[in-house]
């Protein structure tokens, strides 16, 4: 699972549900454009020992906070371009990548699998 720092909780309950499974977690508040964001993820994937079936995404605003998407169609197309390449780079490291466009929020009951 690829995450900032709220994603844990999603990562646990991932893990607690899915107990036969591994879940690795990467976590970042890095922005798309910083230059140690593909530095992390290069290191994490460097060993090959563990394939990986399925990547989950929970990135959103928080890595591109700086571009006004709501506002400025520029910014937006950006925004898309970024992610876009991010999840390509993902693609060699598994073929089966899920996106939440969202954090869930655990508010009573948390998401379901």
């Amino acid at each position: 699972m690829i995450g900032d720092g709220v994603s844990r909780e999603i990562r646990r309950e991932l893990s607690y549900r899915l107990e036969e499974y591994a879940c690795d977690f990467i976590g970042t508040s890095s922005l798309w454009e910083d230059p140690c964001f593909y530095h992390i993820f290069k290191a994490f994937f460097k060993n090959t020992l563990y394939p990986y079936d399925m990547i989950l995404i929970n990135i959103g605003g928080k890595h591109g906070y700086y571009l006004n998407v709501a506002e400025n169609k520029d910014d937006a197309n950006k925004y898309k371009r970024l992610f876009e390449n991010f999840v390509e780079y993902l693609s060699a490291y598994s073929d089966k990548i899920i996106v939440l466009t969202v954090t869930p929020n655990k508010c009573g009951k948390f998401f379901k699998l």
